[in-house]
């Protein structure tokens, strides 16, 4: 009996079949085309005949060397390690065309720089803290590019350094899942979570893996998916790791699943543990922290989901006025979490019957998400527009909104 091959293990560890791999083997190799600007990677795909012999691991030398490297950049595994032979001639009978590409043309003979580690570390913050600015289009574009880059290295590394890189990877590719959800691309944004996951459970990186569980409760919320969000949520804070911003992030999305669920007690325990550990964060300096993710967990942060909270209990009034208050003293620098404060605001309003400062609210958010804007916010507006048409003889400001909505509603 042929012993199963690294492939063969990755791919059934996965749970893809041949449909869901050859998705991403696309996927995997358009990025390769973009990343090394070159067009013969773009429109390659794996044939089911193929793909069955890559499981069975009859190979007698490695596929062709572009899909080699399709298969390393989706993997991130050298080929000669997932079909468990030595570097050898490509195989020219795969379906993708041969070629004389190289795997030396692409990857440096040398081994990686352990320098790497804290320079992709600072390039993820100074991104994260430039979506304002840059937007989340090219902040994921440069996002596929560096974790390509962060892979290779990886393949090439051994030890601590692979392991290290292995978290490193995760950072990204949750940071490439949070930018292709403000962007409405549910599928991609699953993907890099999952992958994200993955990387860091491999990593033994119980931080992040924290981190990502509360990721991926977020999601769940955003379906309106209590039980799920209740699951990871709670999977998340009771690992107790990361330091107190992160661990308050866990917290919120305890509170938000709770809240969901109408459960107004444990979402008010959540809350209030969320504030403790802000408070801890602010008293003792835990942003000098390196492995803090969410230093954006800040306690208007915290408040913005108590209101939020309290709107999906259906305290409209009282989340209203939680929300005026917190936005009242909102910190500069959270420009996109203000705009989804504000979206929540809005539904606040219309939910209390004051349709009139909802609709205005929801045509300010409408203008300042014009560039750079999030899915999120356009979401929850949604949400309001539905809300509004239920209102006979509207004021003139529901009018003007709903009107900017059906103009928006081609383009997003």
């Amino acid at each position: 009996m042929m012993t199963p091959t690294s492939f063969h293990e990755a791919v059934r560890s996965r749970r893809w079949t041949y449909e869901a791999f050859d998705v991403r083997y696309q996927r995997a190799a358009e990025e390769l085309a973009a990343l090394e600007d070159d067009p013969r990677f773009a429109h390659l795909s794996v044939s089911s005949r193929t793909f069955v012999r890559w499981m069975a691991g009859e190979l007698k030398t490695l596929p062709n060397p572009r899909a080699c490297l399709v298969l390393e950049h989706l993997l991130g595994v050298p080929a000669e390690v997932l079909f468990g032979l030595s570097e050898a001639a490509a195989d020219s009978s795969d379906d993708e065309p041969s070629g004389s590409l190289q795997r030396a043309e692409l990857v440096a003979e040398a081994g990686p720089d352990p320098n790497l580690v804290p320079h992709w570390s600072t390039l993820l913050r100074i991104l994260a803290e430039a979506h304002n600015t840059i937007g989340s289009a090219h902040l994921y574009q440069a996002a596929v590019t560096e974790m390509a880059l962060i892979r290779r290295s990886r393949a090439e590394a051994g030890g601590h350094l692979r392991a290290t890189l292995l978290g490193v990877e995760a950072r990204w590719a949750e940071f490439a899942s949070w930018t292709a959800a403000n962007l409405g691309t549910a599928t991609d944004s699953a993907y890099w979570l999952d992958r994200a996951l993955q990387l860091s459970q491999e990593a033994a990186d119980g931080s992040m893996t924290a981190y990502i569980l509360m990721r991926q409760a977020q999601t769940a919320i955003e379906r309106r998916d209590a039980p799920t969000a209740r699951r990871l949520a709670g999977r998340a804070v009771d690992m107790g790791r990361g330091g107190p911003r992160d661990r308050a992030l866990s917290a919120l999305r305890l509170a938000q699943a709770f809240a969901l669920a109408g459960n107004a007690t444990g979402s008010e325990k959540a809350l209030r543990d969320a504030s403790r550990l802000v408070d801890e964060a602010d008293d003792f300096g835990a942003d000098d922290d390196p492995g803090t993710i969410g230093r954006h967990c800040q306690q208007a942060y915290v408040q913005a989901h108590r209101g939020h909270c309290l709107l999906l209990l259906g305290n409209y009034a009282q989340a209203a006025r939680m929300l005026e208050d917190t936005l009242g003293s909102w910190p500069q620098e959270l420009r996109q979490d203000e705009q989804l404060t504000r979206a929540w605001l809005a539904l606040a309003y219309a939910g209390s019957g004051r349709v009139a400062e909802a609709s205005t609210t929801g045509a300010e958010l409408l203008a300042l998400n014009a560039s750079h804007g999030s899915v999120r916010v356009v979401r929850h507006l949604r949400q309001l527009d539905r809300s509004l048409a239920s209102h006979s003889g509207p004021p003139a400001e529901v009018t003007t909104f709903r009107t900017a909505m059906a103009a928006l509603a081609p383009r997003m």
